[in-house]
Protein backbone atom coordinates (compact mmCIF):
# COMPACT_ATOMS: atom_id res chain seq x y z
CA UNK A 1 0.00 0.00 0.00
CA UNK A 2 1.31 3.43 -1.38
CA UNK A 3 1.01 6.51 0.94
CA UNK A 4 -1.53 9.28 -0.67
CA UNK A 5 0.76 11.77 -1.39
CA UNK A 6 2.41 9.28 -4.31
CA UNK A 7 0.52 8.77 -7.18
CA UNK A 8 1.00 5.04 -9.51
CA UNK A 9 0.33 6.58 -12.32
CA UNK A 10 3.23 8.42 -14.09
CA UNK A 11 2.30 12.24 -15.40
CA UNK A 12 5.05 12.13 -18.10
CA UNK A 13 7.81 10.32 -19.72
CA UNK A 14 10.44 9.04 -17.97
CA UNK A 15 13.10 10.73 -15.65
CA UNK A 16 16.79 8.89 -15.46
CA UNK A 17 19.05 9.51 -12.68
CA UNK A 18 22.60 7.86 -12.64
CA UNK A 19 23.45 7.43 -9.02
CA UNK A 20 27.32 6.58 -8.39
CA UNK A 21 28.16 5.62 -4.92
CA UNK A 22 31.91 6.06 -4.13
CA UNK A 23 34.02 6.14 -1.03
CA UNK A 24 38.05 6.29 -1.32
CA UNK A 25 38.68 4.07 -4.92
CA UNK A 26 39.23 6.95 -7.34
CA UNK A 27 40.94 5.08 -9.79
CA UNK A 28 38.10 2.69 -9.81
CA UNK A 29 35.16 6.01 -10.14
CA UNK A 30 37.42 7.65 -13.16
CA UNK A 31 37.00 4.33 -15.22
CA UNK A 32 33.10 4.12 -14.30
CA UNK A 33 32.57 7.92 -15.10
CA UNK A 34 35.03 7.37 -18.28
CA UNK A 35 32.86 5.18 -19.32
CA UNK A 36 29.54 6.89 -18.10
CA UNK A 37 31.20 9.56 -20.70
CA UNK A 38 31.42 7.38 -23.06
CA UNK A 39 28.27 5.76 -23.72
CA UNK A 40 25.25 6.75 -26.04
CA UNK A 41 22.17 8.24 -24.94
CA UNK A 42 20.44 9.13 -27.85
CA UNK A 43 18.55 12.51 -27.35
CA UNK A 44 17.44 11.67 -23.72
CA UNK A 45 18.16 14.31 -20.56
CA UNK A 46 20.01 11.90 -18.11
CA UNK A 47 21.15 13.29 -14.77
CA UNK A 48 24.56 12.32 -12.68
CA UNK A 49 24.55 12.12 -8.56
CA UNK A 50 27.62 10.97 -6.94
CA UNK A 51 27.52 10.27 -3.90
CA UNK A 52 30.77 10.06 -1.34
CA UNK A 53 30.69 8.34 1.65
CA UNK A 54 32.91 9.41 4.18
CA UNK A 55 36.41 8.20 4.47
CA UNK A 56 38.28 10.67 5.74
CA UNK A 57 38.65 14.65 4.48
CA UNK A 58 41.28 13.96 1.91
CA UNK A 59 39.48 11.36 -0.09
CA UNK A 60 36.47 13.16 -0.31
CA UNK A 61 38.13 16.32 -1.35
CA UNK A 62 39.82 14.30 -4.24
CA UNK A 63 37.07 12.94 -5.80
CA UNK A 64 35.02 16.53 -5.30
CA UNK A 65 38.38 18.62 -7.39
CA UNK A 66 38.39 15.07 -9.72
CA UNK A 67 34.56 15.47 -10.36
CA UNK A 68 34.71 19.41 -11.22
CA UNK A 69 36.74 18.48 -14.29
CA UNK A 70 33.72 15.92 -15.22
CA UNK A 71 32.12 17.33 -18.29
CA UNK A 72 28.45 15.79 -18.34
CA UNK A 73 26.20 18.11 -20.84
CA UNK A 74 23.04 15.25 -20.66
CA UNK A 75 21.21 16.66 -17.44
CA UNK A 76 22.42 18.08 -13.97
CA UNK A 77 25.26 17.09 -12.07
CA UNK A 78 25.17 16.63 -8.06
CA UNK A 79 28.00 15.82 -5.66
CA UNK A 80 26.83 14.92 -2.12
CA UNK A 81 29.66 14.50 0.72
CA UNK A 82 28.58 12.45 3.68
CA UNK A 83 29.16 13.90 6.97
CA UNK A 84 30.26 10.55 8.80
CA UNK A 85 30.78 6.78 7.54
CA UNK A 86 27.62 5.45 6.37
CA UNK A 87 28.45 2.76 4.96
CA UNK A 88 27.49 1.25 1.24
CA UNK A 89 24.36 -0.56 2.46
CA UNK A 90 23.10 2.90 4.49
CA UNK A 91 24.32 5.06 1.47
CA UNK A 92 22.33 3.24 -1.08
CA UNK A 93 19.45 2.81 1.04
CA UNK A 94 18.78 6.80 1.81
CA UNK A 95 20.45 7.90 -1.18
CA UNK A 96 16.95 8.03 -3.15
CA UNK A 97 13.25 8.41 -2.72
CA UNK A 98 11.01 8.74 -5.87
CA UNK A 99 8.72 11.07 -5.94
CA UNK A 100 6.82 10.15 -8.92
CA UNK A 101 6.29 7.04 -11.10
CA UNK A 102 7.86 8.15 -14.01
CA UNK A 103 11.52 8.19 -12.01
CA UNK A 104 14.07 6.20 -12.52
CA UNK A 105 17.23 5.87 -10.53
CA UNK A 106 20.24 3.71 -12.16
CA UNK A 107 22.53 2.40 -9.31
CA UNK A 108 26.29 1.73 -9.84
CA UNK A 109 28.85 0.92 -7.37
CA UNK A 110 32.59 2.81 -8.00
CA UNK A 111 34.21 -0.59 -9.20
CA UNK A 112 31.82 -1.29 -12.03
CA UNK A 113 32.10 -0.44 -15.89
CA UNK A 114 29.16 -0.08 -17.92
CA UNK A 115 28.84 -0.66 -21.83
CA UNK A 116 28.33 2.09 -24.47
CA UNK A 117 25.17 0.51 -25.05
CA UNK A 118 24.03 -0.10 -21.50
CA UNK A 119 21.44 2.95 -21.53
CA UNK A 120 19.71 1.50 -24.62
CA UNK A 121 18.70 -1.08 -22.35
CA UNK A 122 17.72 0.73 -19.63
CA UNK A 123 15.51 3.30 -21.81
CA UNK A 124 13.34 -0.16 -23.76
CA UNK A 125 13.23 -1.94 -20.57
CA UNK A 126 11.73 0.42 -18.28
CA UNK A 127 9.91 2.50 -20.43
CA UNK A 128 8.07 -1.28 -21.14
CA UNK A 129 7.96 -2.67 -17.97
CA UNK A 130 8.53 0.43 -15.56
CA UNK A 131 5.96 2.87 -16.35
CA UNK A 132 2.99 0.68 -15.20
CA UNK A 133 3.64 -1.24 -11.43
CA UNK A 134 1.50 -4.56 -12.03
CA UNK A 135 1.18 -6.41 -8.70
CA UNK A 136 0.44 -9.32 -10.51
CA UNK A 137 4.29 -9.41 -11.73
CA UNK A 138 6.22 -7.31 -9.44
CA UNK A 139 9.54 -5.99 -11.06
CA UNK A 140 12.42 -4.27 -8.91
CA UNK A 141 13.84 -3.04 -12.19
CA UNK A 142 16.18 -4.14 -15.18
CA UNK A 143 19.48 -5.33 -14.48
CA UNK A 144 22.47 -4.21 -16.72
CA UNK A 145 24.67 -7.17 -15.07
CA UNK A 146 24.55 -10.74 -16.20
CA UNK A 147 25.50 -13.21 -13.41
CA UNK A 148 27.10 -16.54 -14.85
CA UNK A 149 28.14 -17.38 -10.76
CA UNK A 150 25.63 -18.02 -8.48
CA UNK A 151 27.14 -15.98 -4.90
CA UNK A 152 24.81 -17.80 -3.34
CA UNK A 153 24.91 -21.47 -3.93
CA UNK A 154 28.50 -21.86 -6.07
CA UNK A 155 27.10 -23.04 -9.35
CA UNK A 156 27.35 -21.73 -12.40
CA UNK A 157 23.81 -20.22 -14.21
CA UNK A 158 22.95 -20.47 -17.93
CA UNK A 159 20.26 -19.31 -19.30
CA UNK A 160 18.95 -20.77 -23.21
CA UNK A 161 16.02 -18.42 -24.20
CA UNK A 162 17.06 -17.33 -27.50
CA UNK A 163 19.10 -14.17 -26.24
CA UNK A 164 15.88 -13.19 -24.93
CA UNK A 165 15.69 -11.27 -21.24
CA UNK A 166 14.19 -13.22 -18.45
CA UNK A 167 13.09 -12.49 -14.95
CA UNK A 168 15.27 -13.72 -12.24
CA UNK A 169 13.97 -13.54 -8.07
CA UNK A 170 17.40 -11.39 -7.35
CA UNK A 171 18.60 -8.26 -6.76
CA UNK A 172 21.32 -7.01 -8.47
CA UNK A 173 24.44 -4.22 -6.97
CA UNK A 174 26.47 -4.29 -9.87
CA UNK A 175 24.32 -1.85 -12.81
CA UNK A 176 21.03 -1.70 -12.48
CA UNK A 177 17.89 0.56 -13.11
CA UNK A 178 15.18 0.17 -10.08
CA UNK A 179 11.84 1.13 -10.53
CA UNK A 180 10.17 3.97 -8.51
CA UNK A 181 7.30 2.20 -7.14
CA UNK A 182 8.78 -0.70 -6.39
CA UNK A 183 11.83 0.92 -4.93
CA UNK A 184 9.53 2.71 -2.59
CA UNK A 185 7.42 -0.43 -1.69
CA UNK A 186 10.94 -2.53 -0.79
CA UNK A 187 12.37 0.59 1.69
CA UNK A 188 9.01 0.72 3.15
CA UNK A 189 9.48 -3.40 4.17
CA UNK A 190 12.85 -2.91 4.99
CA UNK A 191 12.23 -0.18 7.26
CA UNK A 192 9.48 -2.27 9.14
CA UNK A 193 11.54 -5.77 9.16
CA UNK A 194 14.58 -4.04 10.79
CA UNK A 195 15.90 -5.28 12.96
CA UNK A 196 15.57 -9.39 12.07
CA UNK A 197 18.18 -11.06 10.07
CA UNK A 198 16.78 -11.04 6.24
CA UNK A 199 17.96 -15.00 5.90
CA UNK A 200 17.08 -16.96 3.41
CA UNK A 201 16.89 -20.81 3.58
CA UNK A 202 19.90 -22.73 1.11
CA UNK A 203 21.85 -19.54 1.07
CA UNK A 204 25.29 -18.48 1.75
CA UNK A 205 23.94 -14.90 1.94
CA UNK A 206 22.88 -15.70 5.47
CA UNK A 207 27.01 -15.26 6.43
CA UNK A 208 26.90 -11.43 4.99
CA UNK A 209 26.59 -9.06 7.59
CA UNK A 210 23.39 -7.28 8.15
CA UNK A 211 24.77 -3.49 8.72
CA UNK A 212 26.60 -3.58 5.91
CA UNK A 213 24.72 -5.27 2.75
CA UNK A 214 21.61 -3.54 1.37
CA UNK A 215 21.04 -6.79 -0.72
CA UNK A 216 20.92 -9.23 1.78
CA UNK A 217 17.55 -7.47 2.48
CA UNK A 218 16.52 -7.04 -1.05
CA UNK A 219 16.61 -10.76 -1.42
CA UNK A 220 14.34 -11.76 1.72
CA UNK A 221 12.17 -8.81 0.03
CA UNK A 222 12.35 -10.91 -3.71
CA UNK A 223 11.82 -13.95 -1.94
CA UNK A 224 9.16 -13.47 0.65
CA UNK A 225 7.02 -11.02 -1.91
CA UNK A 226 7.79 -13.33 -5.28
CA UNK A 227 9.34 -9.74 -6.89
CA UNK A 228 11.69 -10.36 -9.89
CA UNK A 229 14.24 -8.16 -12.34
CA UNK A 230 13.81 -8.30 -15.64
CA UNK A 231 17.87 -9.41 -16.69
CA UNK A 232 19.02 -9.02 -20.13
CA UNK A 233 20.69 -12.57 -22.29
CA UNK A 234 22.96 -11.34 -24.97
CA UNK A 235 25.38 -13.82 -26.49
CA UNK A 236 28.33 -15.03 -25.36
CA UNK A 237 27.79 -14.10 -22.04
CA UNK A 238 28.36 -10.26 -22.81
CA UNK A 239 26.96 -7.53 -20.37
CA UNK A 240 26.56 -4.20 -20.04
CA UNK A 241 28.01 -3.51 -16.83
CA UNK A 242 30.68 -5.34 -15.14
CA UNK A 243 32.33 -5.55 -11.80
CA UNK A 244 36.04 -5.38 -10.65
CA UNK A 245 35.74 -6.86 -7.89
CA UNK A 246 38.21 -4.53 -5.89
CA UNK A 247 38.68 -4.09 -2.17
CA UNK A 248 36.24 -2.14 -0.74
CA UNK A 249 33.80 -1.53 1.98
CA UNK A 250 32.35 -5.61 1.86
CA UNK A 251 35.44 -7.05 0.09
CA UNK A 252 38.33 -6.48 2.27
CA UNK A 253 40.90 -8.74 -0.48
CA UNK A 254 43.72 -6.49 -1.54
CA UNK A 255 45.30 -6.79 -4.80
CA UNK A 256 43.64 -7.87 -8.27
CA UNK A 257 40.82 -10.33 -8.82
CA UNK A 258 42.27 -14.13 -8.40
CA UNK A 259 42.41 -15.55 -11.87
CA UNK A 260 39.16 -18.41 -10.64
CA UNK A 261 37.20 -15.45 -10.18
CA UNK A 262 37.81 -13.50 -13.06
CA UNK A 263 34.98 -15.69 -15.28
CA UNK A 264 33.02 -15.65 -12.54
CA UNK A 265 32.46 -11.86 -12.18
CA UNK A 266 34.39 -10.23 -14.53
CA UNK A 267 32.41 -10.69 -17.44
CA UNK A 268 33.18 -8.66 -20.92
CA UNK A 269 31.26 -6.02 -21.94
CA UNK A 270 29.28 -5.44 -25.17
CA UNK A 271 31.25 -3.25 -27.52
CA UNK A 272 30.87 -2.02 -31.05
CA UNK A 273 31.86 -4.97 -32.63
CA UNK A 274 29.20 -6.44 -31.59
CA UNK A 275 26.61 -4.48 -32.34
CA UNK A 276 27.99 -4.71 -35.95
CA UNK A 277 26.13 -7.51 -36.02
CA UNK A 278 23.00 -8.26 -38.44
CA UNK A 279 21.28 -9.85 -35.32
CA UNK A 280 21.84 -7.00 -32.64
CA UNK A 281 18.60 -5.02 -33.04
CA UNK A 282 16.78 -8.16 -31.44
CA UNK A 283 18.99 -7.64 -27.69
CA UNK A 284 17.26 -4.97 -26.81
CA UNK A 285 13.87 -6.47 -27.37
CA UNK A 286 10.94 -6.11 -24.49
CA UNK A 287 8.73 -8.93 -25.32
CA UNK A 288 5.04 -9.42 -23.61
CA UNK A 289 6.04 -9.86 -19.53
CA UNK A 290 4.22 -12.50 -19.48
CA UNK A 291 6.01 -14.64 -22.03
CA UNK A 292 9.31 -14.29 -20.41
CA UNK A 293 11.30 -17.20 -18.92
CA UNK A 294 11.00 -17.27 -14.88
CA UNK A 295 13.75 -18.33 -12.82
CA UNK A 296 13.75 -18.09 -8.53
CA UNK A 297 16.04 -16.67 -6.37
CA UNK A 298 18.04 -20.29 -6.29
CA UNK A 299 18.10 -20.89 -10.38
CA UNK A 300 15.51 -23.09 -10.81
CA UNK A 301 12.96 -22.69 -13.91
CA UNK A 302 9.80 -21.94 -12.98
CA UNK A 303 6.48 -22.13 -15.10
CA UNK A 304 5.27 -18.22 -14.12
CA UNK A 305 5.79 -15.50 -11.36
CA UNK A 306 3.15 -17.10 -8.73
CA UNK A 307 5.25 -19.99 -8.07
CA UNK A 308 7.71 -18.03 -6.90
CA UNK A 309 6.73 -16.35 -3.51
CA UNK A 310 7.91 -18.62 -0.68
CA UNK A 311 7.06 -18.07 3.02
CA UNK A 312 10.39 -17.99 4.55
CA UNK A 313 9.26 -17.33 8.20
CA UNK A 314 9.20 -20.76 9.26
CA UNK A 315 12.98 -20.61 8.37
CA UNK A 316 13.51 -17.80 11.19
CA UNK A 317 12.72 -19.27 14.78
CA UNK A 318 14.00 -22.68 16.23
CA UNK A 319 12.63 -24.93 18.98
CA UNK A 320 15.58 -24.87 21.71
CA UNK A 321 15.40 -28.62 23.54
CA UNK A 322 17.07 -29.42 26.61
CA UNK A 323 17.05 -31.87 30.16
CA UNK A 324 17.86 -30.72 33.51
CA UNK A 325 17.96 -31.69 36.97
CA UNK A 326 18.48 -28.67 38.44
CA UNK A 327 16.10 -25.74 38.89
CA UNK A 328 18.63 -22.86 38.81
CA UNK A 329 20.54 -23.70 36.30
CA UNK A 330 17.07 -24.37 33.79
CA UNK A 331 16.16 -21.03 35.02
CA UNK A 332 19.05 -19.44 33.75
CA UNK A 333 19.15 -21.21 30.79
CA UNK A 334 15.52 -20.05 29.45
CA UNK A 335 16.93 -16.50 30.11
CA UNK A 336 19.60 -16.97 28.44
CA UNK A 337 17.91 -18.06 25.46
CA UNK A 338 14.87 -16.01 25.51
CA UNK A 339 15.60 -14.90 22.03
CA UNK A 340 13.82 -13.46 19.22
CA UNK A 341 15.18 -16.46 17.04
CA UNK A 342 14.07 -18.89 19.18
CA UNK A 343 10.22 -19.71 18.79
CA UNK A 344 9.60 -22.37 21.79
CA UNK A 345 11.82 -23.83 24.60
CA UNK A 346 11.12 -27.20 25.72
CA UNK A 347 12.54 -28.63 28.94
CA UNK A 348 12.27 -32.18 29.93
CA UNK A 349 12.86 -32.76 33.24
CA UNK A 350 11.38 -34.17 36.50
CA UNK A 351 11.20 -31.01 38.55
CA UNK A 352 7.87 -29.37 39.24
CA UNK A 353 9.09 -25.83 39.27
CA UNK A 354 6.96 -22.48 38.62
CA UNK A 355 9.52 -22.54 34.84
CA UNK A 356 5.86 -22.06 33.10
CA UNK A 357 4.86 -19.04 34.88
CA UNK A 358 7.57 -16.72 33.93
CA UNK A 359 7.22 -14.80 30.90
CA UNK A 360 9.03 -14.88 28.00
CA UNK A 361 9.54 -14.61 24.34
CA UNK A 362 9.44 -17.84 23.73
CA UNK A 363 6.91 -20.34 24.69
CA UNK A 364 7.97 -22.57 27.50
CA UNK A 365 6.65 -26.32 27.78
CA UNK A 366 7.86 -28.68 30.33
CA UNK A 367 7.39 -32.84 29.29
CA UNK A 368 8.76 -35.41 31.82
CA UNK A 369 11.72 -37.78 30.47
CA UNK A 370 8.98 -40.87 30.60
CA UNK A 371 6.98 -39.23 27.97
CA UNK A 372 10.08 -37.18 26.12
CA UNK A 373 10.17 -39.33 22.83
CA UNK A 374 6.25 -39.30 22.08
CA UNK A 375 5.83 -35.43 23.20
CA UNK A 376 8.36 -33.95 21.29
CA UNK A 377 7.45 -35.02 17.87
CA UNK A 378 3.91 -33.80 18.78
CA UNK A 379 5.41 -30.59 20.36
CA UNK A 380 7.50 -28.98 17.89
CA UNK A 381 6.05 -26.62 15.53
CA UNK A 382 9.03 -24.80 14.38
CA UNK A 383 11.17 -26.96 10.83
CA UNK A 384 14.81 -26.53 13.36
CA UNK A 385 15.43 -28.06 16.55
CA UNK A 386 18.28 -27.48 19.16
CA UNK A 387 19.34 -29.81 21.37
CA UNK A 388 21.25 -27.91 24.30
CA UNK A 389 21.97 -29.17 28.02
CA UNK A 390 21.41 -26.82 30.54
CA UNK A 391 24.85 -26.23 31.33
CA UNK A 392 25.54 -24.99 27.75
CA UNK A 393 25.20 -21.38 26.87
CA UNK A 394 25.80 -20.54 24.13
CA UNK A 395 26.89 -17.18 23.30
CA UNK A 396 24.38 -15.24 21.52
CA UNK A 397 27.07 -14.73 18.38
CA UNK A 398 27.76 -18.35 18.36
CA UNK A 399 24.33 -19.51 18.15
CA UNK A 400 23.35 -17.34 15.67
CA UNK A 401 25.72 -18.61 13.66
CA UNK A 402 25.06 -22.17 14.28
CA UNK A 403 21.11 -21.30 13.22
CA UNK A 404 22.28 -19.54 9.76
CA UNK A 405 24.34 -22.45 8.86
CA UNK A 406 21.39 -24.57 9.45
CA UNK A 407 19.39 -22.45 7.46
CA UNK A 408 21.78 -23.13 4.41
CA UNK A 409 21.35 -26.89 4.85
CA UNK A 410 17.99 -27.40 6.91
CA UNK A 411 17.35 -30.55 6.11
CA UNK A 412 20.55 -31.78 7.73
CA UNK A 413 22.05 -31.92 10.83
CA UNK A 414 24.41 -29.52 12.11
CA UNK A 415 26.89 -30.03 15.16
CA UNK A 416 29.84 -27.33 16.32
CA UNK A 417 33.29 -29.48 15.73
CA UNK A 418 33.34 -29.45 19.85
CA UNK A 419 30.00 -31.76 19.55
CA UNK A 420 30.46 -33.55 17.22
CA UNK A 421 34.14 -34.97 17.22
CA UNK A 422 34.71 -38.12 18.72
CA UNK A 423 31.02 -39.04 19.17
CA UNK A 424 29.79 -39.61 15.28
CA UNK A 425 31.10 -42.23 13.35
CA UNK A 426 34.52 -42.00 11.29
CA UNK A 427 33.05 -40.92 7.80
CA UNK A 428 29.38 -39.59 8.62
CA UNK A 429 30.46 -36.33 8.97
CA UNK A 430 32.19 -33.81 6.16
CA UNK A 431 33.78 -30.06 6.68
CA UNK A 432 32.05 -27.15 5.01
CA UNK A 433 34.23 -25.13 2.56
CA UNK A 434 33.58 -22.17 3.39
CA UNK A 435 36.31 -20.72 6.12
CA UNK A 436 33.51 -18.70 7.89
CA UNK A 437 31.83 -21.98 9.29
CA UNK A 438 34.88 -24.06 8.92
CA UNK A 439 34.59 -25.70 12.71
CA UNK A 440 30.97 -26.77 11.61
CA UNK A 441 29.74 -30.50 10.63
CA UNK A 442 27.47 -30.99 8.59
CA UNK A 443 25.46 -34.99 8.61
CA UNK A 444 23.34 -34.91 5.62
CA UNK A 445 19.90 -36.76 5.31
CA UNK A 446 20.88 -39.83 3.41
CA UNK A 447 23.82 -40.51 5.43
CA UNK A 448 22.61 -40.18 8.99
CA UNK A 449 19.34 -42.35 8.53
CA UNK A 450 22.34 -45.14 8.50
CA UNK A 451 23.47 -44.37 11.87
CA UNK A 452 22.36 -44.85 15.33
CA UNK A 453 20.03 -42.34 16.57
CA UNK A 454 22.08 -42.12 20.33
CA UNK A 455 25.23 -41.26 18.40
CA UNK A 456 23.49 -38.48 16.10
CA UNK A 457 22.45 -36.13 18.47
CA UNK A 458 25.31 -34.81 20.25
CA UNK A 459 24.51 -31.57 22.21
CA UNK A 460 24.60 -27.94 20.57
CA UNK A 461 23.09 -29.39 17.38
CA UNK A 462 20.52 -28.14 15.08
CA UNK A 463 18.41 -30.61 13.34
CA UNK A 464 15.35 -30.65 11.39
CA UNK A 465 11.76 -31.78 12.73
CA UNK A 466 11.83 -34.98 10.69
CA UNK A 467 14.77 -36.45 11.95
CA UNK A 468 13.40 -35.54 15.24
CA UNK A 469 9.93 -37.53 14.40
CA UNK A 470 12.22 -40.30 13.19
CA UNK A 471 14.33 -40.27 16.67
CA UNK A 472 10.89 -39.95 19.14
CA UNK A 473 9.27 -42.98 16.91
Amino acid sequence: EQDKAFDLAPTGPAKYTVMVFTMNRIDSLKRLIKSLVKAQYGNEKVNLHVIVDKFDATSQTEVANYFKTVHWGLGTKEITLQPTRFGLKETMLSSWMPKAANEFAIFLEDDTEVSPYFFQWIKACSEAYGMKYNPQRPLLGCSLYRPVWTQHTNKWFRVDNGNLPFLLQEPCSWGAVFFPVAWRMFLKWQKAFVPRDPVVPYSLTNWWPNDLSWKKFAIRYMVTEGVTMVYQNLPDNRTLSTNHMESGTNDKRTGRIPGDLRPKFLIPLLQKRHMDLPESPTWFSTPAIETLQVWDFWKRPRKSVAEIKFDVTIYDRVTVCVYGTDAKQLRAFVAHYDLPNVAHIIIVSKLSSPLLGLRHQAQVTQVVPSNANSLLGQTVYTLGVVLLDQNLLLPEFDFKKLIRLWMRYPEDLVAPYFAAKGVLPRGSEHKVSDQAVSNVDVINKQTSTQLQWSLLLPYASVFPKSLLTAYAS
